[in-house]
């Protein structure tokens, strides 16, 4: 379900359990996108715009007294991009040809979460408590010693995906033109 992305797995685990303990009458809403394809993905960013072929993760908790939201998603570190698109499928999944075998057999998200790295992309989950209204309040959440730690939601490193796009417009060109030359119909 999170394959690929160790923090988000132990953080949802943590999630849950904390839910389980503190809240156990509430509702809870779980969505949860990870094809744990990060090279697709930012195909189809870079090619379209379109991050929705991004990772996503949002857990929406609802009783009485409150509503929390739980959001996760990636986050670039600042850092442009400093490989090219071969040495990035080469470093990260062996070469070329084993990507391609690796995507075939769905093995990809054994390399998913080195392979975002290499690219300056890391992953969060803030939590919002009170959402919406005016006591709103969000934390981002790591976990330390098996338990959900809650720290500023300024301390996540980077800026956006799309500033990201736009910082690495390069990378990203070539990425779509090795997507192209490998698979009919991922990028164009």
């Amino acid at each position: 379900m999170l394959l690929g992305d160790e923090h988000w797995r132990k953080t949802f685990r943590e999630i849950l359990s904390e839910i389980e303990r503190e809240r156990p009458t509430s509702t809870v809403s779980v969505y949860i996108y990870n094809p744990a394809r990060i090279v697709y993905g930012l195909g189809k960013l870079f090619a379209f715009g379109d991050p929705s072929y991004l990772p996503a993760l949002q857990i929406v908790v609802a009783d009485g007294d409150e509503t929390v939201i739980y959001w996760g998603a990636l986050a670039w570190n600042g850092r442009a991009v400093g490989i090219t698109v071969e040495e990035w499928l080469v470093l990260a999944y062996g070469s070329v040809t084993d990507f391609i075998v690796k995507n075939q057999y769905g093995l990809l998200h054994e390399q998913e979460e080195v392979a975002r790295q290499m690219v300056e992309l890391g992953s969060f989950v803030l939590e919002v408590r009170h959402a919406g209204q005016e006591n709103e309040r969000a934390s981002l959440l790591t976990v330390e010693g098996g338990r959900l730690s809650r720290g500023s939601p300024d301390s996540v490193s980077g800026a956006s995906i799309a500033a990201y796009v736009s910082k690495n417009i390069v990378f990203g060109q070539s990425l779509v033109t090795k997507l192209a030359s490998l698979s009919i119909g991922v990028v164009n």
